[in-house]
């Protein structure tokens, strides 16, 4: 199980000699460093101006902002978050 966060493609910036591309499927694209493996991002061509990274790429979660759930329709079935956030199908 992981979590994303999702930015706008023209604010985020993800860089680095390591840094690899893959095309899981037809208009999904996948981060990941080339040199140990670790995936970094996710971008579809249905969501073009939005890129998700993976929350365990980033250093520190300070500034993270929680403002809801996506595909929590998809969710394990014993996840239960207990907070009052937006749970969007």
């Amino acid at each position: 199980m992981t979590s994303f966060f999702t930015g706008k493609k023209a604010d985020a910036v993800l860089d680095g000699e390591g840094l690899r591309f893959h095309v899981s499927s037809p208009g999904v694209r996948r981060g990941f460093c080339g040199l140990c493996g670790s995936p970094m991002s996710y971008e579809t061509d249905t969501r073009p101006d939005e890129v998700d990274f993976y929350l365990a790429s980033l250093d520190s979660l300070d500034g993270v902002v929680i403002k809801g759930h996506s595909h929590w329709s998809e969710r394990v079935p014993w996840l239960n978050c207990a907070d009052d956030l937006p749970k969007n199908l």
